[in-house]
């Protein structure tokens, strides 16, 4: 993507429902938003009807952090 890069997976199972994604115990869900977020990216979880999760992970590749 040019000056970025677009990571995707997606899992077939049981899959996330997006009312518990801030929950107070969704720390590692948490945790990934602020990671991204910290590093000038964006993550985005979304759920398919078929209970597909889908995670989409953006990041600049060129950033000073901090």
């Amino acid at each position: 993507m040019g000056d970025h890069a677009r990571i995707t997976t997606a899992v077939d199972g049981k899959g996330i429902d997006p009312v518990h994604i801030f929950y107070e115990h969704s720390w590692g869900i948490m945790g990934m938003y602020e990671r991204a977020r910290y590093c000038g990216g964006e993550l985005k979880l979304t759920r398919s009807t078929n209970r597909r999760t889908t995670a989409v992970l953006t990041l600049p590749l060129e950033e000073s952090y901090g």
